[in-house]
């Protein structure tokens, strides 16, 4: 991830990469209090859906954050971070004959928080065997 990007034109913004729930949520307590705007980003595929930066502010990747929190395969369900690409969970998932039944484009960039915040998929889906 580079170290300033661009949203919709707007920038460069600097790009902060928490490797953890609890450093993100320091990210989150630190613009709070000095009423900095955060622009959460994941894999970049969907940049321009949604209202564009209207003030200076932090862009704030979610790529650090893509781990597998919990998968009881026997279970059908899997909880990951929200910055694991399509990519990676559908590769977990098949290790154990499972699959995700969402079909989105760039899945080694697309993240499951990104195609979620864009809309870009139905997860009322359970896992398929």
């Amino acid at each position: 991830m580079p170290t300033t990007m661009h949203i919709d034109g707007f920038g460069p913004l600097p790009v902060t990469t928490p490797p953890t729930t609890a450093e993100l949520g320091q990210v989150i307590r630190e613009a709070a209090a000095s009423s900095t705007a955060l622009y959460p980003v994941g894999g970049g595929t969907k940049q321009t859906l949604g209202v564009a930066p209207t003030r200076p502010g932090q862009a704030v990747s979610t790529l650090g954050l893509a781990r597998i929190i919990d998968f009881p395969a026997r279970d059908m369900t899997v909880t990951v971070e929200a910055g694991i690409t399509i990519r990676a969970l559908r590769d977990t998932l098949a290790a154990e004959k499972l699959r995700l039944p969402i079909d989105v484009a760039n899945a080694d960039r697309a993240t499951l928080g990104g195609i979620i915040a864009a809309g870009m998929g139905s997860f009322s889906m359970a896992l398929v065997a």
